[in-house]
C-alpha cells in the first residue's frame, strides 16, 4: 500500500514535471530559432557585402535554411546550380563536433567560404543544444513511462506483482 501511494506521488511529480518541461521546451525552442535566424541573417549580409566590394563577385552557391522541429531547430544548407530554382542539400552525414567540414562545400568563392566556417562555428551550438535537448527529452520521457504516466502502464505493472493465486507477493504493511 504504502509503495503504491509512494509510486502515484511519484507519478503525478514527473507528470507535473512533464508538463512544465513543455512550456520551457518551447520556449528555449524559440530563443534557438530567433539565434539561427540571425546567423541566416549574417550569413546573407556577408554575401551583400562581398557583391559590393568584389567587383569581380562570383554568385555565391550555398544558402542557409532554419525551421522549427517537433522539439529541435532544423539546419539545412542548399547548393544553387544557377539554372531555375532547383537546389541540392548539402549531405549532413558527415558532421564532426557538430559542423559541417567545409570540404563538403565544393566550388564556392573565398569570401564565401570564410561566411560558411562562421555560420558553421555558430551553428554547432545550435546542433550542441539540440542533441542535449534531445537527450532531456528522452530521459524525462523514460521516468513517466517507467511510473504509467501516460497510458495507464501502471495497471499492467500491477498485474504482473499480483501473485497466481490472487494475492500480493509482497507484505504492504
Amino acid at each position: 500500500m504504502i509503495v503504491d501511494r509512494c509510486l502515484n506521488m511519484l507519478s503525478q511529480e514527473f507528470n507535473r514535471l512533464d508538463a512544465a518541461r513543455s512550456d520551457e521546451f518551447d520556449a528555449i525552442l524559440r530563443y534557438m530559432m530567433v539565434i539561427s535566424e540571425n546567423i541566416v541573417d549574417e550569413f546573407k549580409q556577408y554575401r551583400e557585402v562581398d557583391k559590393h566590394s568584389d567587383s569581380r563577385f562570383r554568385f555565391w552557391t550555398y544558402v542557409p535554411s532554419v525551421e522549427r522541429g517537433a522539439s529541435s531547430v532544423v539546419i539545412r544548407w542548399r547548393k544553387y546550380q544557377g539554372r531555375g530554382r532547383r537546389s541540392d542539400p548539402v549531405a549532413t552525414s558527415s558532421v564532426k563536433d557538430y559542423k559541417i567540414p567545409i570540404s563538403q562545400f565544393h566550388g564556392c568563392t573565398r569570401a564565401e567560404k570564410r561566411a560558411i566556417v562562421n555560420a558553421e562555428s555558430r551553428f554547432a551550438k545550435i546542433r550542441q543544444l539540440n542533441s542535449h535537448l534531445l537527450a532531456i527529452n528522452k530521459a524525462q520521457s523514460a521516468l513517466v513511462d517507467i511510473l504509467g504516466g501516460r497510458g495507464g502502464r501502471e495497471d499492467e505493472h500491477h498485474q504482473e506483482v499480483i501473485s497466481k493465486n490472487g494475492s500480493s507477493m509482497f507484505d504492504e504493511s
